[in-house]
């Protein structure tokens, strides 16, 4: 994914006006549908705590990978 940004930002005065901002947007919307999954699913909920940490989990790594795509990104 961080090569697809960095290619997207050297050829943005190319191509369509806000690739990279679409590219980010679309990021955003794929972790917010499936961390609302993994909230409304009763198979995860039946873990319990498990389900928790599992959700933490999740949420964690998608805030690393964000930072490390999207430096310049202030939140998730």
């Amino acid at each position: 994914m961080k090569r697809i940004t960095d290619l997207f930002k050297k050829v943005d005065d190319c191509a369509p006006k806000g690739t990279i901002d679409q590219f980010k947007i679309r990021w955003r919307k794929y972790i917010q549908v499936r961390g609302e999954r993994m909230l409304n699913d009763e198979e995860l909920a039946k873990k319990g705590f498990k389900a928790i940490e599992d959700f933490i989990s999740f949420r964690q790594k998608s805030v690393a990978l964000v930072k490390r795509v999207f430096p310049e990104a202030s939140q998730l």
